[in-house]
């Protein structure tokens, strides 16, 4: 083996001096596009077909497939949009079975029917549950909803208007963990629910959870004031500890800050009336005038005073002389100006916040013991203080929760080492340098495979040898000979007819020949 490998490659070192450059360098071209074939064509065979298996689905729903893909050990990915997944051809059927009900509304309307001879009832129930299934995959695309199931009460129609009876529909579902089902959701399923059915009114859908909880019942929203309350201190309060957590997560790192709110707040509805006289500030609204004029005649006054001068006797004849009296009256109305207010006091009101926070420093404080100085005294003032404060991180908090003093707020800040704190961005980026790596070495094995493949063919190849035709010596065509078939060649080329007379006279020549031979052969016998 080793001598023969020896001969190979002196002829290879022989052919490689006698090539041209020129040669040499196609000969490189060619062996290295042969390696980059080959190894292209290793690498594309070996990936595996992706077919689709559902489409049309949120990133939630995505997510749940993709983990039940996972679990039942087959391999899965999204296309480039994100909205559908893809796996191998090979696990097609196995996957349709680990994801279970997770279909598309066109394999819903795909269910049998039972065919043209199935009984009417069956025909209806079969009916309701495919509707059902297309009601339960709508509400599930929901980012609060992880599973639902949907059960509609529809009687078969009725020509009797007396007999028709109500459908009804209820729904059960099951909400993802940290993501609250509210009663907005709730009402979203009751209008869809009693869209997608004939004849189904919101007042006879009930949804509830699987606790038990019923959520809507009769058109009511269930405990809707307190549930409103509930979901708007819930809302609040985290997105105060949002606020709050942000600012931190920029300052000491991603996962090295928690941030808890409780909010106390006022829920009474209130409504006051308030009015204000001004006595300073009058106001003319209504002024009557009125003049009376009467005319009379009157006697003259005389004599002296006294009982007797005042009384007239009947008979008195003294003169009287005629007057005309006027009567004014004026008559003018104010008011005082006064303001009305009216006030209403919406509920929401907080009352008094509670603030508790825990922060990991360790990081920052271990930046700051590298960055120091290493001939400075670690006594001396300013080198032992830390990068940051718990005073100047409450004051921040203060600010990001809109802390109140008068309300009587109060903030509790601990500083330690946390347990959950996440690796920081450095540590991320090796992480993922890793899984480059890693996937670099799998698919890199791939292409040595196929080299390897490559260098196994080439030495069987090798080991090939030709097949080599020892030609007698008797029978080797001299140049001369040659020479004159190629004369003859041409000579026939140019008139067939005239070399057909002369092959047939010595065809015929040697045919005489042959014969004369022949007898002289018969006649020897004869004689003998």
């Amino acid at each position: 083996m080793v001598k023969y490998l020896l001969d190979v490659t002196k002829e290879l070192a022989a052919f490689w001096k006698r090539t041209s450059l020129k040669n040499r360098i196609l000969m490189c071209v060619v062996v290295a596009t042969c390696l980059v074939v080959t190894i292209g064509v290793g690498i594309w065979s070996s990936r595996p077909e992706y077919m689709p298996l559902v489409d049309n689905l949120t990133a939630t729903e995505i997510g749940d497939v993709m983990g039940r893909l996972k679990t039942a050990g087959i391999d899965c990915k999204m296309n480039f949009s994100g909205t559908v997944v893809l796996v191998p051809e090979q696990d097609l059927a196995d996957a349709r079975v680990a994801i279970g009900d997770y279909m598309t509304p066109g394999d819903e309307l795909a269910l049998d029917d039972g065919g043209f001879f199935t009984d009417p009832t069956q025909k209806h129930s079969r009916a309701l549950e495919r509707k059902e299934r297309m009601i339960a995959q709508s509400i599930k695309r929901m980012q609060s909803v992880s599973d639902v199931s949907v059960h509609i009460a529809q009687p078969e129609p009725s020509p009797f208007t007396r007999d028709a009876q109500v459908t009804t529909a209820s729904v059960i579902i099951s909400g993802h963990r940290g993501q609250p089902f509210t009663r907005h959701h709730a009402s979203a399923v009751v209008a869809l629910v009693a869209s997608s059915v004939e004849g189904l009114s919101p007042d006879n859908v009930t949804v509830m959870d699987t606790q038990g909880t019923v959520l809507s019942s009769g058109g009511m929203m269930a405990n809707s004031d307190v549930s409103a309350n509930f979901e708007y201190r819930r809302q609040l309060e985290a997105e105060l500890a949002a606020k709050a957590e942000t600012l931190l997560s920029m300052l000491l790192g991603r996962g090295r800050a928690m941030v808890r709110v409780t909010a106390d707040i006022d829920f009474t509805r209130q409504t006051r009336t308030e009015t204000t006289y001004d006595p300073e500030g009058k106001v003319r609204t209504k002024e009557t005038s009125k003049t009376v004029s009467r005319k009379s005649e009157a006697a003259a006054n005389g004599g002296p005073a006294g009982t007797a001068s005042n009384l007239r006797a009947s008979n008195n004849n003294s003169s009287k002389t005629p007057f005309e009296e006027k009567e004014e009256e004026l008559e003018t109305a104010y008011e005082v100006s006064s303001i009305t207010n009216e006030f209403a006091e919406m509920p929401g009101k907080i009352k008094r916040l509670t603030v508790a926070a825990t922060v990991d420093l360790s990081e920052l404080e271990a930046a700051a013991a590298a960055n120091q100085d290493p001939n400075a005294d670690p006594n001396a003032a300013g080198n032992n203080d830390p990068p940051i404060t718990q005073t100047q991180i409450e004051d921040i908090i203060k600010q990001a929760v809109g802390f109140d003093d008068t309300r009587q707020d109060a903030i509790h800040v601990t500083v330690g080492s946390l347990a959950g704190a996440i690796a920081d961005e450095q540590e991320m980026e090796a992480a993922e340098r890793q899984a480059s790596l890693e996937r670099l070495a799998r698919n890199s094995s791939l292409g040595l495979g196929a080299v390897v493949a490559l260098i196994v063919g080439i030495m069987v190849l090798m080991k090939m040898k030709p097949v080599t035709i020892t030609v007698p010596p008797d029978e080797t065509i001299s140049f001369e000979r040659a020479r004159i078939f190629a004369e003859l060649s041409r000579k026939v080329n140019r008139d067939p007819e005239k070399m057909k007379a002369i092959v047939a006279s010595w065809l015929d020549e040697d045919e005489d020949r042959e014969r004369r031979v022949a007898d002289r052969r018969a006649t020897d016998r004869r004689a003998a």
